[in-house]
């Protein structure tokens, strides 16, 4: 065998071993609830995302715990026409969250139906630019305060530096 097809079977070798972990991991995890075997008082939350006043197309929000959190959980949604919306069930328990919301340049709108396909395409993709400053997402300066109920959070953001 030669050293490039050595090489290869090398790769193919620890993808397929990576991708067996990850399987197997997902399957014994308890979940994002912790494994007390308690249920976790999960709120509902919606709202809306403008950027420079006008709604946010597509892209992504995320909630992010805080220190004040008792059950570390974290939940997401996509954002589709300057809405976004978390079910009771997949919802947070309350207290403080950091907010990151991110659209990026030219997303996929349908994603590899298999994970071997979906991983192999973004290992070929260029980074794409992120439409929404930093300050929203990877220094993200938005914090919300998850109360019982229902809760309504709107993020009017903007992309030029306040002064």
């Amino acid at each position: 065998m030669s050293f490039k097809c050595e090489t290869a079977l090398v790769a193919r070798w620890r993808l397929r071993s990576l991708w067996m972990l990850c399987f197997a991991v997902a399957l014994t995890a308890p979940g994002c609830g912790g494994s007390s075997g308690k249920k976790i008082d999960r709120q509902s939350i919606s709202g809306s995302v403008t950027l420079d006043g006008a709604p946010l197309d597509q892209g992504t929000i995320r909630f992010e715990p805080m220190s004040d959190v008792k059950e570390k959980t974290a939940a997401g949604s996509l954002i589709q026409a300057g809405r976004y919306a978390i079910s009771a069930a997949e919802g947070l328990p309350p207290g403080k969250y950091i907010v990151s919301i991110s659209a990026v340049e030219g997303a996929a709108s349908t994603p590899a139906a298999d994970p071997q396909d979906a991983m192999n395409a973004a290992a070929k993709e260029t980074p794409k630019a992120d439409r929404i400053p930093a300050k929203y997402n990877k220094n993200s300066e938005l914090v919300v305060e998850i109360k019982s109920g229902s809760n309504q959070h709107d993020f009017p953001l903007t992309s030029m530096p306040s002064k």
